[in-house]
């Protein structure tokens, strides 16, 4: 169950939010990380689909009421392995040291505005073994793409229609270091 706040974001078309994290709940499970970073967390909807099928997940969002309801959700579900930080990401990966690239995924879900170039070299510093991106905006994935595609191949990609008879579409794109 879900309850949102007025700050936190939630998908406006939640029958298409679910494929959309039932596709990326497969994709966890399929690549079986011992840990997950989901970086643009919001309330905690795609860390909490995917809790189950790791040892711990970690919800990393700059938004404090969407990190609450995350918290929230988690006691409600009794779900105790996701942990919600509130902190910009830009300023939690500067922080944050992998302790094994080879087990950890990493889920992107940015705002419209994609990445912030410091993130992305953060990123590819980290080096996960594979990114699960999801992007409301794939014309900006594209170029973002060029600053991962050295280090990171796309193995697989979909497109999710969240705005019928609109030419906006969300992206569902993993990754896979080279």
């Amino acid at each position: 169950s879900f309850c949102i706040s007025p700050f936190s974001f939630f998908q406006s078309n939640p029958l298409a939010a679910e494929m959309l994290y039932t596709a990326v709940r497969t994709w966890v499970r399929k690549l079986a990380p011992t840990e997950v970073y989901d970086l643009y967390g919001g309330c905690g909807s795609i860390a909490l689909s995917c809790a189950d099928s790791v040892s711990h997940l970690w919800s990393i969002e700059s938004v404090a009421g969407a990190s609450e309801d995350g918290a929230r959700k988690a006691a409600q579900n009794q779900v105790d392995n996701v942990t919600f930080v509130t902190a910009p990401v830009k300023q939690w990966l500067r922080r944050h040291v992998p302790r094994s690239p080879d087990s950890e995924v990493y889920i992107l879900d940015p705002p419209r505005s994609g990445l912030h170039p410091r993130v992305i070299e953060t990123l590819v510093a980290a080096g996960p073994r594979h990114v699960i991106y999801i992007s409301c905006n794939p014309v900006r994935f594209t170029h973002e793409m060029q600053a991962l595609g050295e280090t990171y191949a796309a193995v697989h990609a979909e497109g999710y229609d969240f705005f019928p008879h609109t030419p906006h579409v969300e992206l569902l794109c993993v990754l896979r270091r080279k």
